[in-house]
């Protein structure tokens, strides 16, 4: 999802970065790292959970687009849901 983000941000969007309890320190140590390097804290917001979580945020956020880098059962289910 890195590359994703960096897309993201390159083009003036806000993400949402939302990751596995199991891989979110990865996640975690990446920001951390685009922070020390001067990007401002405001321009991610950092989501860590189960797949539910998200499946909430889409279906409250109505977001105008939607990037999934996960399984492509997950994704089905997921836009099926939302």
């Amino acid at each position: 999802p890195a590359l994703q983000l960096m897309g993201a941000l390159y083009m003036g969007n806000k993400p949402l970065l939302h990751c596995d309890q199991k891989v979110a320190i990865v996640a975690e140590q990446m920001l951390r790292m685009l922070h020390a390097c001067g990007m401002p804290k405001e321009d991610v917001d950092f989501l860590m959970g189960p797949g539910t979580t998200m499946e909430e945020v889409i279906k409250q956020a109505k977001p105008r687009s939607t990037l999934f880098t996960g399984s492509q059962k997950i994704g089905e289910l997921l836009a099926a849901k939302t």
